[in-house]
């Protein structure tokens, strides 16, 4: 227990560090900061800060699983109605206004309007053959390697896999029009890619169950497995809390699990919305939840939206709610035209449409 609250203390600090090195990157604490949004100033002050404000901006979307933490403890600022400085306001609004981005083919962005699902992912169905299996060998081979003295006292991580099955997910990116996700995801670059505020998002899915959970992918080299990682440990320092709860310990490193992966993925800044379907069954049992609202098939959990909408009582298009715009991939031969006929057609009119300015080639 102490060594996990020292832990705690220690990524507090780190997060603390981290911050005040992206605040002095903006310096703007006690300042006119107008001129983030003025593309008109252009005198060396304007351009040098800009410039800053750009790094610091670069620095928080290729560490975005640190900076969501720092986030996640402004948003606790502001519950209990604590005064935040500028910097911390500045971040909140900078990642209340990032888009996240799902490239995907015309058949299943089609197949998403016609059923008014969204579909996760099963966690085998992933593309890292690493996942999962990485958390639980870094557990047993560095984390318990120094608590305990004998392989007897460590305890099983067996029903690990079991509780990784009942997880789901569906991944996005917070880059924009990316070559390399046009080709992998976005059917060789003739799919589409859905754009979504993560503001609208993180709301639309926030409920009392806590069926969902957002964050952005932890990277690091599997290379390094048998290495303590400072932000791994930090993360799941907490869970260990229960580790003579052998049942709620699994449960909640399952959790972790799906929010990991190997460092050679970094390029894809992945976000994603995971779903406990062990918590949708648990409420189905005692009918808190309507039985339509999803479904599993095909490796595929799929949430009616609109069912979701009359489950938390709002009167909207989720669709409308949700999507930003939608951007038509580099190779297709769709115009936006076509795009907007669909939207129309399942009753979506405000949707921005446009083609991608990736320069990829569809050689197959």
């Amino acid at each position: 227990m102490s060594d996990n609250l020292n832990l705690n203390v220690q990524f507090n600090l780190f997060l603390d560090s981290i911050f005040s090195i992206y605040s002095n990157l903006l310096n703007i604490e006690g300042k006119d900061i107008s001129f983030l949004n003025n593309d008109h100033r252009d005198d060396i002050g304007s351009v040098m800060s800009k410039e800053f404000v750009r790094i610091a901006d670069r620095m928080m979307y290729s560490n975005l699983n640190i900076f969501f933490h720092i986030y996640l403890k402004i948003c606790d600022k502001l519950k209990r109605q604590e005064k935040i400085s500028e910097a911390e306001n500045y971040l909140f609004s900078k990642i209340n206004s990032i888009n996240i981005y799902h490239y995907t083919s015309m058949f299943n962005f089609q197949n998403i309007l016609k059923s008014r699902q969204l579909w996760f992912s099963s966690f085998d169905s992933m593309n890292d053959s690493e996942e999962g299996k990485f958390l639980k060998n870094y557990i047993h081979e560095v984390y318990f390697r120094d608590k305990f003295k004998t392989a007897d006292n460590v305890p099983s991580l067996k029903k690990l896999e079991e509780y990784e099955k009942k997880l789901y997910s569906i991944s996005f990116s917070t880059e924009a029009d990316d070559s390399s996700q046009w080709d992998r995801y976005g059917d060789k670059g003739c799919g589409v890619c859905i754009v979504f505020s993560f503001k609208a998002f993180s709301q639309f899915f926030y409920n009392q169950f806590r069926f969902f959970e957002t964050s952005p992918i932890l990277y690091f080299s599997y290379l390094d497995k048998l290495e303590h990682n400072f932000l791994l440990d930090c993360q799941i320092a907490s869970v260990f809390n229960y580790i003579s709860q052998p049942e709620t310990l699994i449960e909640k490193l399952s959790h972790y699990a799906i929010f990991v992966k190997n460092q050679t993925f970094f390029h894809e800044s992945e976000l994603r919305l995971t779903v406990d379907f062990s918590k949708f069954e648990q409420e189905k049992i005692i009918n808190a939840i309507p039985a339509n609202l999803y479904k599993i098939e095909s490796n595929k959990f799929k949430l009616n939206l609109l069912n979701w909408c009359k489950f938390k009582r709002l009167d909207i298009n989720p669709f409308v709610s949700l999507f930003d715009k939608i951007i038509i991939g580099p190779c297709s031969k769709t115009s936006a035209g076509d795009i907007k006929k669909i939207l129309k057609n399942h009753g979506i009119k405000t949707v921005a449409v446009e083609k991608s300015n990736s320069t990829l080639v569809n050689k197959y």
